[in-house]
């Protein structure tokens, strides 16, 4: 359309995320490659009309030769849009996935609070959202899994994580950092087939080449579930309310509700995160076939069932399966 203004839909939903966060600074994460770029000058367009203070935050983790490479490219693009910045340098003691992200989380919470900072912002893409649905899938999930990322959670304390850029996707942002002359860099780790989220991503293209639409259809399916999921947890919520629910004891005919349901209450008790989907089914089907023993949930816990009752047991050292 003549005398529209180029990617104002973009800064308009990024704009709106922002003033949705809570009262307070928000802490930007920057990796120095264009997704994150682009959020950081995304964010300074929002913050001037909304009087929000910023901060630039990145973690190095040292790890390739170009990481100084990437946190001079975060500083650069700080520097010239007059916002603050800090960098923290992150050697883990293991190179995986899963160890890196704890890592790099801990590092921005400690960061993010320095600036008294209300919540972190990061640069998770329509693309992000996919592989996270997908690799949630192949590794066996529920809703709650295929409900991908939530645009916002609660992170550390009283810090909100934000995810203003979820359904954007990377072409949209690389564009962005080309049309406004933003440097980035590429991460050359990217192409690193020991990480999961590489492989899946080769995968994915063949899969596009099957189906075009398929990022959008993934991202779709991943709303849904987080839709249904939201509601089932609001009924296993109101069903653990009607439980007598004591410290470290479920008393009750929690037998009697849906099994699904079973499991999202237990879920809600024993507040389980870090619950393993097998042994969080086997106690809900022992409770709902009315089966007493020893259930064993997570490390050093265990719930016995009685009649009538549930009781959350630490087990002793030594005693553990």
């Amino acid at each position: 359309m003549r005398g529209a203004k180029p990617f104002g839909e973009l800064e308009q939903q990024v704009s709106d995320a922002l003033a949705e966060a809570p009262a307070g600074g928000i802490a930007l994460a920057c990796s120095g490659g264009p997704d994150s770029v682009a959020l950081v000058a995304l964010a300074a367009v929002a913050a001037r009309a909304a009087d929000r203070p910023l901060v630039v935050l990145h973690v190095n983790h040292a790890l390739r030769s170009t990481a100084d490479r990437d946190e001079g490219v975060a500083l650069g693009v700080a520097s010239r849009l007059g916002l603050p910045f800090q960098s923290a340098l992150l050697k883990a003691e293991a190179d995986d996935e899963a160890t890196l992200r704890a890592g790099r989380y801990d590092a921005l919470v400690t960061m993010a609070r320095t600036w008294n900072s209300a919540s972190i912002a990061t640069a998770h893409t329509l693309e992000d959202q996919v592989e996270t649905v997908l690799l949630a899938l192949v590794r066996g999930t529920g809703l709650r899994g295929l409900a991908g990322m939530p645009a916002r959670r609660a992170l550390s304390g009283d810090l909100e994580l934000l995810r203003p850029l979820l359904e954007r996707g990377h072409a949209e942002l690389r564009s962005y950092c080309h049309a406004h002359g933003l440097p980035y860099a590429l991460d050359e780790s990217n192409a690193d087939a020991r990480y999961r989220r590489n492989r899946l991503r080769a995968l994915l293209n063949d899969l596009r080449a099957v189906e075009p639409s398929a990022d959008q259809a993934i991202v779709r399916l991943a709303r849904l579930a987080r839709e249904e999921n939201a509601y089932l947890d609001a009924h296993a919520a109101e069903a653990l309310g009607h439980l007598a629910a004591e410290e470290g004891r479920l008393v009750g005919r929690i037998g009697e509700l849906p099994r699904p349901l079973v499991r999202r209450v237990l879920r809600l008790w024993l507040g389980g995160r870090d619950l393993a989907f097998e042994h969080l089914d086997r106690l809900a089907e022992a409770a709902v076939e009315g089966r007493r023993g020893r259930f064993y949930v997570r490390k050093r816990e265990e719930v016995v069932i009685r009649p009538g009752i549930l009781e959350r047991h630490i087990i002793a050292d030594g005693e553990e399966e």
